[in-house]
């Protein structure tokens, strides 16, 4: 989970208690603003959340870069799109090679 997720469920819950606590007290109105502020902030974090979801990010997977976990490694040779109907048909060849230089190694 990130960080921005867990603290704004942190301040929720938080809020939420307080404002709890305001309306078994009798002080409706500072629940009143506690919630008003919540809002706030909620609005703000939607903000976030719908501004980072828009952002354009590059390809993840670029032709001919290593990805590679320890010694086993992946990289992309080739995209081709496939000649169908589906527009989202796409054959990859991939390289799957070692960064080790000793041993036979072996993935499952």
């Amino acid at each position: 989970m990130s960080v921005l997720l867990l603290a704004g469920l942190l301040a929720s819950v938080v809020t939420l208690t307080t404002v709890s606590v305001f309306c078994l007290r009798g002080e409706f109105r500072r629940a009143g603003q506690a919630i008003f502020r919540w809002g706030i902030g909620l609005a703000v974090y939607t903000a976030i959340i719908m501004v980072t979801a828009l952002n354009p990010r590059e390809a993840p997977l670029k032709i001919g870069a290593p990805y590679c976990d320890d010694d086993m490694c992946v990289s992309v040779e080739s995209v081709t799109r496939m000649p169908q109907q589906d527009a989202s048909s796409y054959r990859l060849g991939i390289r799957l090679f070692t960064r080790a230089n000793h041993g036979p190694r072996s993935t499952n």
